[in-house]
């Protein structure tokens, strides 16, 4: 299915309805758009079933904005109205077809419950495989809060390391932005669930807590780690 250009006039119509909508923000004077703009193009030819959406962020500046896009490219995947992925940089081939099967094999009962429990607010503890959905599903920021000699013998790819056994654990996460969602793990659950605790009585509103289980599962799943 060719791509589509998304405006503010139809954005709503074509990217928030049945279905899965991918939506590319890019512009032209953007090199990594441009590197990344043949991967979306042969997607959308494979997956036709698949929306396959483009905003021009220079000409839908409004719709840009509203959309928080601060950083291009932007990905965002919506599943039946549901912002499932959004994420900012080219993904290689492989990384967005990955991304692209993640969406489909998503169980969309559950991830209906897991919005409303987001909307009354409070911690969501997951075991690994969901704990990684829901990272996918939000764009939450990974937080690996266990020591910095742990954390060095291994950790999830890109994840930060905020040792919350350290006394200036509070100052560290005074840090952090509220408006985003954070995704705690440690080794067992115990820690991360500590931490978690901390930062919803410092306000943070979205905080998903891997527990049972930590690191190693991670690991065993196979997400990147480094």
């Amino acid at each position: 299915m060719p791509t589509v250009s998304l405006t503010a006039d139809n954005f709503e119509e074509k990217a928030i309805g049945a279905g899965i909508t991918i939506v590319d923000f890019w512009a032209e004077w953007c090199g990594p758009c441009r590197s990344f703009a043949p991967v979306f193009e042969a997607a959308s030819e494979v997956h036709t079933d698949i929306t396959f959406g483009k905003v021009d962020t220079e000409a839908e500046q409004e719709l840009a904005a509203g959309a928080q896009i601060s950083s291009i490219p932007t990905l965002m995947v919506f599943r039946d109205g549901i912002l499932i992925y959004r994420e900012a940089g080219a993904l290689p081939a492989p990384q967005f077809e990955q991304l692209i099967a993640s969406v489909r094999a998503l169980d969309m009962d559950d991830v209906r419950a897991q919005v409303a429990r987001q909307a009354e607010g409070g911690i969501e503890t997951l075991s690994a495989r969901d704990f990684m959905q829901r990272v996918i599903q939000t764009g939450a920021v990974l937080l690996d809060v266990r020591t910095p000699e742990e954390y060095a013998a291994g950790h999830v790819a890109g994840a930060q390391l905020i040792d919350v056994q350290q006394p200036d654990f509070g100052m560290n996460i005074a840090t952090l932005d509220p408006s985003l969602a954070y995704a705690l793990y440690c080794r067992a659950g115990v820690r991360a669930t500590v931490a978690a605790e901390q930062m919803q009585i410092a306000g943070f509103p979205q905080v998903i807590v891997l527990t049972p289980g930590g690191f190693a599962d991670l690991a065993e799943l196979g997400v990147p780690t480094e």
